[in-house]
């Protein structure tokens, strides 16, 4: 603590004042609080450039300068954050220039939410600065439910004023007083409308007010900070806001010292003879762990964290980690700490998407995701428009299905040579592996067949209702037609055989739901129509195009190999001989006879280029 007291008049001890500016407070966030013990920090030699680069920031109190009052730290979930914000604390505390510091967590009641923000600021701020005790007391004593007003008032009052007061009579000294805030967490709030009012808070502080301060916050980017830190946000938009985006600096190398040093220590003091040797962990095994952090340090200390575990052995704990695969089921949970972060991050994002009235087991986002990642991977570039218009959903949807997730997903628009391309990446690549394993993300588990069966769907649904001429303008022309119905066409085939030969529990599930579709499909007289379509548009001579199946190019003779092999599943297991589902697989099958018919007639379908190539 740096005491710099004044001869400024006081009206009593301030004791009253202080006692309830700690009830009022929450002593949990502070940088140093008994109940973080042990938090997170960067490992010695770690993170250096990006230390350096804030510490110079907060040093530099040119009032000349730009971007000198308010920095922002962004970065995905699991990238340090929170390690680089108690370093960062701890070194401004050191060299006495620490004037506050708030570290929000969603999981603790005193410090997820706005209520004791200022009173906790304000607190510290009477124990860093000795000459502002008694005018922050006394503003306490002068008005005791002061803590019931708004944060602006509760600024103004508690800190703005006290500080000028400070200033006044400081004799021109405040140069020496301490004065940087550090605020970690701020998607930690709850509340979307609360953090961006907490954001609205700090622009008032630290600008309005003309303190000279320096403030640092940290968050994932999530919609109330994207919104502030944008090109046309209110932080940006008084130009003097410092931004530091964690995506943008590669973290891997530090990553590999942390993990070489944190796993050599962790095996001296095993029990294990191989832990001991100063070739455990191999410089094979470091790499892979590297690679398999994605750049993110929540999956380098969840990995320190498993092998930390003095009763197990480090190796044999080193080789289920290296040996998991997404479905593999082990007594252990490597990955618990990053399953939980996960899980916490989707559960909100669902609660925020879905709103109060939708039921619990309403996974759309997740279903979503995993859709889009079909789309991603089976090698057809669509757009987002296309995209939402072959789901049926509103424009702008998908914004919206993962406006929520920016800490996890890095893009949504992925090709550059196509406006609009849908195309997901995520910043670390455990996220899918986490969503297609059962065993880690429990309910939020949606099972391959039915992503696949609700493809299907819509693609049955998108054919079903095109006309004749529809189909045959899909066939005939190069750039004119209805995208949703030239992806349902590429792709139907194969969902529904991917849905149908899934072998899981969920399979059963499926089937009641493809086959009544496919039953009104085959009634409404669908698999005839587009029989007769093919007849009249393709074939040796026709001015007919080709499709994408998978990632193969194929004319639609090559639709018999899928849709023969539904049949043949649907054989085996019986289905045929149900009344109900037999009379939905007679239109199949005899759409597959007369494609084989037609290629005995046509002979060997030729391999063409997509006219998407043309």
């Amino acid at each position: 603590m740096v005491d710099n007291s004044y001869n400024i008049h006081t009206t009593n001890n301030g004791n009253y004042g202080l006692q309830l500016l700690r009830t009022n407070m929450a002593s949990s966030a502070l940088h140093n609080s008994r109940e973080r013990f042990d938090p997170p920090k960067c490992d010695e030699d770690t993170r250096v450039g990006l230390l350096d680069e804030v510490s110079d920031w907060v040093k530099n109190r040119n009032a000349d300068a730009p971007n000198t009052y308010i920095l922002a730290m962004t970065g995905p979930a699991g990238s340090g954050k929170s390690a680089l914000m108690q370093t960062l604390t701890e070194r401004s505390a050191a060299v006495g220039i620490l004037l506050a510091s708030f570290f929000f967590s969603a999981t603790d009641s005193r410090r997820n939410n706005k209520e004791r923000f200022v009173a906790t600021i304000a607190y510290q701020i009477a124990q860093s600065i000795t000459a502002a005790r008694e005018p922050i007391t006394r503003a306490v004593e002068l008005d005791p439910s002061i803590f019931d007003r708004t944060m602006e008032t509760q600024i103004e009052t508690l800190i703005v004023e006290p500080l000028k007061e400070v200033m006044t009579h400081s004799n021109g000294n405040w140069e020496k007083l301490p004065y940087s805030i550090f605020i970690d967490g701020i998607d930690e709030c709850q509340g979307e409308e609360h953090q961006s009012h907490l954001l609205r808070v700090f622009e008032g502080l630290v600008l309005k007010s003309q303190l000279p301060l320096k403030l640092c916050f940290s968050s994932r980017p999530e919609f109330a900070v994207r919104s502030a830190i944008s090109e046309d946000g209110h932080l940006t938009q008084t130009k003097l806001l410092y931004l530091i985006e964690l995506s943008e600096h590669d973290a891997r190398a530090d990553i590999h010292r942390t993990l070489q040093r944190r796993l050599r220590e962790i095996g001296k003091h095993s029990e294990d003879p191989r832990a001991t040797s100063d070739t455990w962990p191999s410089q094979e095994d470091l790499d892979t762990l590297v690679e398999n952090s994605s750049g993110q340090y929540i999956y380098a200390a969840t990995v320190i964290k498993f092998l930390s575990d003095r009763r197990r052995s480090p190796v044999k704990r080193m080789e289920a980690i290296l040996a998991w695969t997404p479905g593999m089921q082990q007594r252990e949970k490597p990955f618990a700490v990053l399953d939980n972060l996960y899980t916490n991050i989707f559960m909100s994002a669902l609660k925020a998407y879905r709103g109060e009235d939708a039921p619990d087991e309403d996974l759309t986002i997740i279903r979503s995701l995993h859709m889009i990642r079909l789309f991603t991977m089976q090698g057809y570039v669509t757009r987002v428009p296309d995209f939402e218009a072959f789901l049926k959903l509103d424009p702008g949807e998908v914004g919206l299905i993962i406006s929520d997730l920016h800490s996890l997903i890095k893009t949504l628009h992925g090709d550059k040579l196509v406006r609009d391309a849908l195309q997901i990446e995520f910043h670390h690549k455990s996220v899918p592996d986490f969503l297609q394993d059962r065993h880690r993300c429990g309910a939020l588990y949606i099972a391959p067949a039915e992503t696949y069966a609700e493809l299907a769907l819509a693609c049955l649904e998108w054919i079903a209702k095109a006309s004749e001429k529809e189909l045959q303008e899909l066939f005939q022309k190069q750039h004119e037609h209805s995208e949703p119905l030239f992806i349902s066409l590429c792709f139907w085939a194969g969902y529904l055989h991917e849905a149908l030969s899934d072998s899981s529990d969920a399979n059963k599930a499926v089937a009641l739901t493809i086959f009544p579709a496919l039953g009104e499909f085959t009634a409404s007289g669908s698999w005839r129509k587009l029989f007769t379509v093919i007849c009249d548009v393709t074939g040796p001579g026709s001015k007919g195009h080709p499709f994408w199946v998978g990632n193969e190019m194929c004319t639609v003779t090559e639709w018999i190999s899928p849709f023969g092999k539904i049949l043949e599943i649907c054989e085996k297991k019986g289905l045929m001989d149900n009344p109900t589902w037999g009379e939905a697989l007679n239109g199949m099958q005899e759409f597959v006879t007369r494609l084989k018919k037609l290629r005995e007639e046509w002979g060997k379908p030729m391999h063409m280029r997509s006219y998407r190539a043309l």
